[in-house]
């Protein structure tokens, strides 16, 4: 004999299913650690070479800046590195970049004559084959070379979607740059990297 269930004890029951659901998918919120958290204040800061006081939402960079970071990464050193003599540029497809820029920047939205225009000197971009002709590093490196910059991380918190990064930046040449600054990192991590939201800095 099937044992009937009252709504009373299937209301009860539905409940439970929702309830436990959410907590799986709770538990299931991918996370970076403290480390990954660091190399991504790093790239922010790159980021915001020639702009220190960070920016409240990714639409304040320029196309430029975000490029730079892309240059600056592994994949497009390691073909600079390795130019064949008499090779004067690094060919970069134009949709790599844009998976970058969606990986990193969502909504961000640029031209590539806007990214050409920018950049001229250091690339080129030929329309017919939608190819980004590299020049130089443009960067490369996080830092101009004789100022170092220590992070260490304060505090990480959640709120919804977001986590919120609080941490102190120290900048230092052993002549005279000795500068210490608050930061504060906000980033929407997803399925397998994570969106820049703001990125501010205030001089202690």
């Amino acid at each position: 004999m099937v044992k009937k269930i009252g709504v009373p004890a299937l209301t009860v029951f539905i409940i439970l299913i929702v309830s436990m659901t959410t907590l799986v998918a709770c538990d299931n919120k991918r996370t970076l650690s403290e480390g990954e958290l660091l190399e991504v204040i790093y790239n922010a800061d790159f980021l915001c070479i020639d702009n220190p006081v960070g920016f409240i939402s990714p639409g304040e960079l320029s196309i430029g800046d975000i490029f730079n970071l892309y240059a600056s990464g592994k994949v497009i050193q390691e073909k600079m590195a390795q130019l064949a003599d008499g090779k004067e540029s690094v060919e970069i497809p134009l949709r790599d970049f844009e998976k970058f820029v969606k990986k990193y920047f969502n909504d961000y939205e640029f031209t590539p004559g806007e990214l050409a225009e920018e950049l001229s000197g250091r690339l080129d971009f030929d329309k017919e084959i939608e190819m980004i002709h590299l020049y130089g590093t443009n960067g490369g490196v996080r830092w101009p070379a004789s100022i170092e910059s220590d992070i260490v991380i304060d505090s990480i918190e959640n709120d919804g979607d977001l986590t919120i990064v609080n941490a102190t930046r120290h900048y230092y040449d052993g002549i005279g740059t000795d500068d210490y600054h608050k930061i504060v990192l906000k980033i929407k991590i997803t399925k397998d990297a994570y969106n820049y939201i703001a990125f501010q800095a205030r001089k202690l």
